[in-house]
């Protein structure tokens, strides 16, 4: 089950001077495929991700969450990179901290 957590930003602007909203969620909103050594993402298709969708025109964001899988260090500075030009941050978790969370503390 996917959790998720809204941070609100009250009285906090971006540097256009518009509303900025931080959600820290279990998962990025994205998908990471790799090509050769190159990197790319599609949107994923999460119910929180479709609900916030219209209102990233509206609102900067920054999305917090955890890739999906854990990568190199190498991998991880060309991810980070490609995350942080389409506003998400990834928290990177080991495969056995995963594993126990995703298949022991959250079931």
């Amino acid at each position: 089950m996917a959790s998720s957590t809204v941070i609100s930003t009250e009285g906090q602007t971006d540097a256009a001077g518009g509303a900025h909203l931080i959600v820290v969620s279990n998962r990025l909103p994205v998908t990471l495929e790799q090509k050769g050594s190159d990197w790319s993402f599609k949107l994923s298709s999460g119910g929180l991700v479709s609900a916030l969708s219209g209102l990233k025109r509206e609102m900067s964001f920054t999305w917090v969450g955890w890739p999906g899988k854990d990568f190199g260090a190498e991998d991880r500075t060309k991810i980070d990179s490609l995350l942080q030009e389409n506003s998400c941050s990834a928290v990177y978790l080991d495969d056995e901290t995963a594993e126990q969370y995703y298949n022991g503390f959250a079931n």
